[in-house]
């Protein structure tokens, strides 16, 4: 997650951003939305962190900006405080006599006659550790509920909304209508749900018309398209192909059909795997995927007589999830092999 460090006045959070539109949360992914609407974000709060002001700000300043900046702060506490000289949580816990309770928490006593000799920012601190918690539950998902947050912020800046949260029942049902896909939607939802939870505020908005909405979206987009599947000889062709031009990065996931343990990122070599396709002239390469692989691979076992265990084990499987990457026939096929 990029981190910008700037201060700004903190009029300038009071100012509604005149550049942004409806047409441009439409058109624009949540990253190119962000920076444009954005623009520099402080990196604190009048020279301190956000996450120890954030509950005490008034409402108009209290943006999705800030939230998403106090997560952005979170995951980079270390690089914050060494550009910026700023104490982190646990010194400034340590100086305020609860240092204990942040290193090696100690019973519930002990930890009760900590808080008690504490200085007079206990109240502050302890409201900061419980924000630290509900950050830290987040985990490896921290850069994507920022982004989720500050495409909302966006979005009620173009509406001119002179305050992000907490949201109502027709801006929900409004920022619905960006979304293409139900599921994107959800997953938006369940970010800037969080940031209410943070903020310590209710989800009124969150009404039972709104979920009607929704499920009417669902029912608006119809079942996702499937992806390709990549049999076996057509492999053989990427990867001769990516071999001839020692493309070996792009030719070795496509002979296991993983992409993890290589630099390349999953965009990159799909985007990659498609030029192959058109290339050497395989049907429908804008709808082939990673996961393209895994299902041609269980298709090809089923294909050949294989049986269930078969399946099971080539594709790491312990569950149901293989039934995804193959199709009805070949799901009915594998029952009468089993």
């Amino acid at each position: 997650m990029p981190l910008v460090l700037s201060s700004p006045s903190p009029a300038r959070w009071l100012e509604p951003r005149s550049t942004i539109s409806i047409a441009d949360c439409r058109g624009l992914g949540v990253a190119a939305l962000a920076r444009s609407a954005a623009g520099p974000v402080p990196g604190g709060a009048g020279g301190s962190w956000w996450i120890a002001k954030v509950l005490g700000l008034p409402a108009p300043r209290c943006t999705g900006w800030v939230v998403a900046q106090t997560l952005c702060e979170f995951g980079n506490e270390q690089s914050v405080t060494e550009a910026t000289g700023w104490p982190t949580f646990a010194t400034r816990a340590d100086a305020a006599g609860l240092g204990r309770l942040v290193s090696a928490p100690p019973p519930p006593r002990q930890a009760a006659a900590v808080v008690a000799s504490a200085d007079s920012s206990v109240g502050a601190l302890l409201d900061e550790m419980g924000q630290r918690s509900m950050i830290a539950a987040i985990g490896r998902s921290l850069p994507s509920y920022s982004a989720g947050i500050r495409y909302w912020a966006a979005f009620m800046d173009a509406l001119r909304r002179g305050r992000h949260f907490p949201a109502s029942e027709s801006d929900a049902i409004r920022y619905r209508s960006l979304f293409r896909q139900p599921t994107t939607l959800k997953s938006y939802m369940t970010h800037w749900r969080w940031a209410h939870r943070f903020l310590q505020l209710n989800d009124d908005w969150y009404t039972e018309s709104l979920r009607q909405v929704m499920r009417g979206q669902r029912t608006m987009a119809g079942p996702p398209r499937q992806k390709l599947a990549l049999q076996a000889q057509q492999v053989r062709q990427l990867v001769a192909h990516a071999e001839a031009r020692k493309d070996f990065e792009q030719a070795a996931p496509c002979a296991v059909g993983r992409t993890r343990i290589f630099t390349r990122s999953a965009e990159q070599f799909v985007k990659r795997l498609r030029q192959d396709a058109v290339e050497v002239v395989l049907p429908d390469p804008e709808r082939l995927g990673s996961h393209s692989l895994r299902r041609g691979m269980a298709g090809d076992i089923v294909d050949g007589g294989g049986s269930l265990a078969n399946l099971l084990r080539a594709g790491d499987w312990t569950s149901s999830a293989f039934v995804q990457y193959l199709s009805k026939n070949q799901v009915e096929e594998l029952a009468a092999l089993s």
